[in-house]
Order: structure tokens, then sequence, then C-alpha cells
């Protein structure tokens, strides 16, 4: 939508957060936007970065994506990058846990 209001002087240079004309936005700008937007949803403070952390731990831990493709989405040059972003919780670790222990009662 944007791209065709400004025509020609749309910048194509494929930004997740753009300003008007597709190029760069001010960092002041964007953490504004993203505050104002994670208040409006009711959702805690968090920073921009922290998003990065959200969807390795999404896609690894709910999807169960292999980390090594969470890498190359993320565009972590090392796995261990990838694994420093992702985290648990104890609901997940519980989980885990019950399927552990699943596996092992079925073998009896």
């Amino acid at each position: 939508m944007k791209r065709a209001k400004v025509g020609s002087t749309w910048q194509d240079i494929d930004l997740v957060f753009c300003n008007p004309y597709g190029g760069y936005r001010s960092r002041s700008s964007t953490k504004e936007s993203f505050e104002w937007l994670l208040k409006k949803l009711g959702l805690p403070h968090m920073r921009v970065h922290d998003l990065r952390h959200n969807a390795s731990t999404f896609l690894q831990m709910v999807l169960r994506m292999p980390a090594k493709m969470v890498q190359d989405i993320l565009g972590h040059e090392d796995l261990s990058m990838t694994f420093d972003y992702t985290h648990t919780d104890l609901d997940m670790q519980h989980e885990r846990m019950n399927d552990l222990d699943d596996f092992f009662n079925g073998l009896s």
C-alpha cells in the first residue's frame, strides 16, 4: 500500500521497519512506534531486539524447528548464538519432562 502511494520514490531495500518511502527509520522513531504498539495491545515493555529472542524461542521450542534452520533465519554466524537467543520457562521444561516420563513409561 505504501509502495503504490509513493510510486517511483519508493526505496526497495527490503527493510522490516521502514519509513514511508521504504528507507531507513530513525532508531527513536522505531522505538516510539514499537512502544505505542505494545501499549495499545496491552503487552509488557520490551525492546525491539527482544523480538529476535522471542522468534528464536518460538521457532525452536514451540514449532520444534531445527536449530540450524533457526540460525539461518536469524542470520547468526554461529549456532551457539542461536542457542543463546533461545529461552525456556518452567512450563516448557515441565512439558519436556512429561514427554520424557511418557517415553520411559512406554518402555515397561
